[in-house]
């Protein structure tokens, strides 16, 4: 259903009202049948037969890193590192030593795996801790969303204004 939302968004509520269809049972029974009808109305012949998709010429590991979110973060002089209000110590190294005050990069998977590097080198970390929320501004993955919500909400002078 996902892949035709936009086609269905708004018809096929209205066919199954129109049916009478208001429990579960009755809406598996009334969808095969929609679908098919709605198939037929809507479908196109492509315009050549053959696949035209090309081959995956990366690596499953690749792939993964490829689609990733990636950040650069600072390491503090005590190797420590924030992300997504969790603190991230990284195990101390020859390599992690002279990291402090620079800049690493932080691999989040869509699996929920995290990884640290540095010129492509995998740094492990030894703990992470949840830092509060009133601690730490938001990650930018999220903050996007909440100078979004911010910008949409009427602001309070301008509410108070009116009265």
């Amino acid at each position: 259903m996902e892949r035709v939302n936009r086609t269905l968004q708004d018809r096929l509520v209205k066919e199954l009202r129109l049916d009478d269809v208001c429990d579960m049972q009755a809406g598996n029974l009334f969808l095969p049948e929609f679908l098919n009808r709605s198939n037929k109305k809507f479908s196109v012949r492509a315009a050549k037969p053959e696949d035209l998709h090309r081959r995956l010429t990366l690596s499953p590991e690749r792939l993964s890193d490829v689609l990733c979110h990636r950040e650069q973060r600072h390491v503090g002089q005590q190797l420590t590192l924030t992300y997504d209000r969790k603190q991230l110590i990284l195990e101390r190294s020859a390599v992690s030593e002279e990291l402090g005050g620079q800049y690493v990069d932080l691999y989040d998977f869509a699996d929920g795996r995290l990884e640290v590097r540095w010129k492509g080198q995998v740094l492990p970390t030894m703990s992470s801790t949840r830092i509060s929320e009133s601690a730490t501004p938001p990650s930018s993955r999220t903050r996007g969303l909440v100078m979004h919500s911010r910008s949409s909400r009427p602001s309070r002078i301008s509410s108070m204004s009116r009265r």
